[in-house]
């Protein structure tokens, strides 16, 4: 039997719920910051090749939230179902934004960057001997997880916060998404006015020169 129900900023939920939604929400958290970690050390791998660091961002988040959900799993016994449903997020969601990083980022600041099987970054202003070059394509590590590891991290965070609060399932795909262009597009914002970088979202592409 159910025990009183109670409100909270979470929704309302019984008492017997909430210790149970508590743990989901610290196995989801886990489940995320291993995804951003596991991205952040492929990334420090500095592959060059477009297929081999797509399949090792793709591999390293997922085995970084799979490790990190596990150790949840391990301490506060939550349902392997659950990690096995997060740790799928974490692929799909990275999967996402390989996919579509590229583009965005050329969307935002008229770089030159295309879709990986297009050429990627190929004709990006950022290989131009002079001019502005895009402040994404020449960020440092110690910033450039905020272009792609922050975001992954929010995606799944986005994802688990639906799934827990028994959403519809076409939510629970959309929010992750709308999550990924709304912080990338503020971050970008943030890169843009400390750059000083020209250009953003409007006017033509400012890509490689010939």
């Amino acid at each position: 039997m159910s025990g009183p129900v109670i409100d909270g900023m979470y929704g309302t939920l019984s008492e017997t719920d909430a210790p149970s939604t508590k743990a989901t929400r610290c196995m989801s958290l886990s489940c995320a910051l291993g995804a951003a970690l596991g991205l952040a050390l492929a990334k420090s791998f500095r592959l060059t090749h477009k297929w081999a660091y797509n399949a090792a961002f793709i591999g390293g988040a997922t085995a970084g939230a799979a490790l990190a959900t596990y150790l949840a799993v391990r301490l506060r016994k939550e349902a392997v179902s659950a990690a096995a449903v997060l740790i799928a997020a974490a692929f799909l969601c990275e999967g996402f934004q390989q996919v579509v990083h590229n583009k965005f980022c050329s969307w935002l600041f008229r770089c030159g960057c295309t879709w990986e099987w297009s050429g990627g970054w190929d004709n990006c202003n950022v290989h131009n001997a002079s001019g502005p070059k895009c402040p994404w394509c020449v960020a440092r590590l110690s910033l450039a997880w905020t272009t792609d590891c922050l975001p992954l991290a929010v995606m799944l965070l986005a994802f688990s916060e639906a799934k827990i609060r028994g959403w519809a399932w076409w939510l629970r795909l959309l929010l992750p998404v709308l999550s990924f262009f709304l912080l990338g597009t503020l971050v970008a914002l943030c890169f843009k006015f400390t750059s000083g970088y020209p250009y953003f979202i409007t006017g033509p592409v400012h890509g490689k020169v010939p």
